[in-house]
């Protein structure tokens, strides 16, 4: 009965010849996919609060406008009316 053993330089060559292209060829893709949907729903959530903000600040400016714009006409017609 013999026993069954490996040398250095034969743990290296499976590494390098075996472990290291299956990696490259299958743990490479997934996680660059999903490396890029983490990316894509950053800059999808990104624009989405940009368009909130930009909404909330846009009404926000016209709710002032109309308000001026209210008080305006309130105190000119007050105004002329006394």
């Amino acid at each position: 009965m013999r026993s069954f053993s490996f040398a250095k330089e034969d743990t290296q060559a499976i590494w390098s010849k075996v472990v290291f292209p299956l990696a490259i060829r299958v743990l490479l893709p997934c996680i660059v996919g999903r490396v890029r949907k983490k990316i894509t729903s950053l800059i999808i959530s990104y624009v989405i609060h940009l368009l909130r903000f930009t909404f909330c600040v846009t009404f926000a400016m016209y709710m002032s406008f109309l308000a001026k714009i209210t008080h305006q006409h309130f105190t000119e017609e007050a105004a002329s009316s006394t």
